[in-house]
């Protein structure tokens, strides 16, 4: 029986060491390079087509925006005051996205200090990462920015676009693909979070919202991610509340 012991335990270990080399293989395999590109008015000229293919112009416009990260966490946003209400589980934030400060609630209790700070850092990434999924086609431009055109193997042009600054991760770098519109229709991620770089997800089920479009779907092989009950308006009655969620800041 003694000797039986060191035997499961040195084949357990043999079972995770396969299973690491596999998940390393594999992510050798999928892994691309990040594709270079070039800068200039033809990468300009395709940024300006997918700004209007999802109508930035109507998406600025947009006062109160509501919806649900994949079944997770869900989020009212006053895009004029910078202001997101985080909803996750017994969990309730009130984040200052531009102050990085807010509220915390656990179970109706509301945290102070250290453990106030720590939920809100951990909002502060979940924002980031949600909110982008929802429509980074409208952040082509923003600060830190850069855009370049890449040939792609179907003879079409994409468009990468590097986020230098900003962010929780600044550095990622996405590659869009698009429809004869504009519209996305996929992009291939380099980012930071991913273990493969290049990783492909798709962008489908386009609805509109107030007249801008985004996508409520995206597929990254068997795994989906799915933006959920979206609402908006220009009060917060619009979007089925009977309570201003801001009052308590």
């Amino acid at each position: 029986m003694k000797k039986m012991v060191p035997r499961v335990i040195r084949g357990v270990l043999y079972g995770v060491a396969i299973v690491i080399a596999l998940a390393i293989t594999t992510i050798i395999i999928l892994n691309r390079p990040l594709p270079k590109g070039e800068p200039g008015l033809a990468a300009e000229a395709l940024a300006d087509s997918m700004l209007a293919a999802v109508n930035e112009p109507a998406w600025d416009q947009l006062r109160f925006i509501a919806w649900c990260y994949d079944g997770r966490r869900e989020y009212v946003w006053d895009t004029w005051y910078h202001l997101v209400e985080i909803r996750d589980g017994s969990r309730r934030i009130l984040l200052n996205t531009r102050a990085l400060d807010g509220r915390v609630w656990e179970d109706g209790r509301q945290l102070q200090g250290d453990e106030k700070r720590t939920w809100i850092a951990r909002a502060w990434k979940d924002w980031c990462n949600d909110s982008f999924w929802l429509n980074p086609v409208v952040k082509l431009r923003d600060e830190g920015t850069v855009r370049r055109l890449v040939p792609l193997k179907d003879g079409r042009n994409g468009l990468l676009v590097t986020y230098q600054s900003g962010g929780a991760t600044p550095g990622d770098s996405y590659l869009w693909e698009l429809d004869e519109e504009g519209l996305p229709v996929a992009w291939r991620m380099w980012a930071q979070m991913l273990p493969v770089k290049g990783l492909r997800a798709t962008w489908e089920n386009w609805i509109n919202v107030g007249g801008a479009r985004i996508a409520t779907l995206h597929r990254i092989g068997p795994v989906r991610i799915e933006i959920l009950d979206v609402r908006h308006g220009d009060h917060h009655s619009d979007l089925g509340l009977e309570r201003d969620p801001f009052g308590d800041f």
